[in-house]
C-alpha cells in the first residue's frame, strides 16, 4: 500500500470501529516515516498546505500508534493464555513489541506461578503437624495458647488434633493416640 495521508486515515478508521488489530504491511512505519519525511521537507521549502498534512499526519499516525499499541498488548496477554503466539499482520515494529510482551508475559507467569508454589509450602511447613488422638473421657471446651477455642470433646471421638495440643493433653492422660 502507498502512503498517503488517505491511507493512513483509512487506517485510522479501521482501528477505531474495529477491536481487532487490521493488518499492516511490515514496513508501514518506515513508509510512513519517509513520508513525513517527505511532507516535512516541503513544509520547509514554504508549502503552508505541506504543514497542514505534516500536522494531522503526524497526528493520525499517533493515533494509530496508541491504538494499535493497547491492541498488542491485550492480544499478548490474550496469545500468551490461549498458548498460541501469532504475530500476523503486524508491522515489523509491532511484531518486536509483541514478541517482547510475550517474553514479559510468559517470564512474569512463570515467575509468579513459581512463587505461589514457594509460598504454599511455606504456607504447609508453618502449618501446625496434627495427630489422630481419641478421646479416653468427656472433656469440655478448653482456651488453648494460641487464644482458639478447643473442644468440648465425647468419650471415645476421634479427632485430629495439633500435635502440640495432642500431647498437652496426652500429658494429662485424657487422649492416647491412634
Amino acid at each position: 500500500m502507498e502512503a498517503s495521508y488517505d491511507a493512513l486515515r483509512k487506517t485510522q478508521l479501521q482501528e477505531r470501529k474495529n477491536p481487532a488489530l487490521a493488518a499492516l504491511d511490515a514496513d508501514f512505519y518506515a513508509k510512513y516515516h519517509a513520508f513525513t519525511a517527505q511532507l516535512q521537507e516541503k513544509f520547509q521549502k514554504g508549502g503552508l498546505d505541506e504543514g497542514k498534512e505534516l500536522a494531522n499526519t503526524e497526528s493520525v499516525l499517533r493515533d494509530v500508534l496508541e491504538a494499535r499499541e493497547q491492541k498488542i498488548l491485550m492480544k499478548a496477554l490474550r496469545d500468551v493464555r490461549a498458548g498460541v503466539v501469532k504475530a500476523d499482520g503486524l508491522a515489523a515494529e509491532e511484531k518486536q513489541l509483541y514478541l517482547s510482551l510475550v517474553e514479559i508475559i510468559n517470564g512474569f507467569e512463570s515467575r509468579a506461578a513459581n512463587h505461589s508454589k514457594a509460598l504454599k509450602e511455606i504456607a504447609d511447613e508453618e502449618k501446625p503437624a496434627t495427630t489422630k488422638t481419641k478421646f479416653l473421657k468427656d472433656l469440655p471446651a478448653l482456651a488453648w495458647r494460641d487464644g482458639s477455642t478447643q473442644g468440648p470433646f465425647k468419650n471415645g471421638e476421634i479427632i485430629d488434633l495439633s500435635r502440640e495440643f495432642a500431647e498437652f493433653l496426652r500429658g494429662k492422660q485424657v487422649v492416647e493416640f491412634v
